[in-house]
């Protein structure tokens, strides 16, 4: 009987989330876009070219509560994000290139020798091989390695935004992303 009075608060609980603080909608996304910062605040390098959205990406971009930018440095493709609240419409890359029809394959996190912590996939399809390395930074200067970590902490005010969500796509075929 526990076990059904806890299941069915969880439900209640779950079924109010939508009505709590930080829910995407038109108006906030205004306001976040009013409030960007640009490129140059954020973890972009001045030798980094940025790039033409595709109009998938155009698409992706024109919902989503924040900014995102596309950018290359050679063989690797950046994707940076500007949130100033917590979304789900942020997710990791794995599940996007999944949705592309990738095969993804886990990989352990990894430190960089500027000592920053990664979450790292590779991702396969028709002969087309990525390694994918992201990672989330937030104004109080946390750091996170999981999607779903930062949007609890944040959705539950454990840390302050606005964030940087950074995600780096290099190619294992020696062809160039984008």
């Amino acid at each position: 009987m526990k076990l059904y009075v806890l299941f069915f608060l969880a439900c209640a609980l779950a079924g109010t989330r939508p009505a709590w603080k930080g829910d995407a909608n038109d108006e906030p996304s205004r306001v976040a876009r009013h409030a960007f910062p640009g490129w140059a605040a954020g973890p972009v390098s001045p030798d980094w070219e940025i790039l033409t959205p595709s109009p998938r990406e155009e698409r992706f971009a024109k919902d989503f509560p924040g900014e995102t930018g596309i950018f290359r440095d050679g063989t690797t493709t950046y994707v940076v994000r500007w949130l100033d609240r917590p979304t789900r419409r942020l997710h990791p890359a794995s599940d996007c290139l999944r949705a592309l029809g990738y095969e993804i394959t886990p990989r352990p996190l990894r430190e960089k020798a500027d000592g920053t912590r990664w979450s790292t996939c590779e991702a396969t399809r028709d002969g087309d091989n990525v390694r994918v390395h992201e990672r989330l930074l937030g104004a109080d200067g946390r750091t996170w390695t999981d999607v779903s970590t930062w949007f609890w902490h944040a959705s539950l005010g454990r840390a302050t935004g606005p964030w940087w969500a950074v995600t780096e796509i290099t190619s294992l075929s020696g062809q160039p992303r984008h």
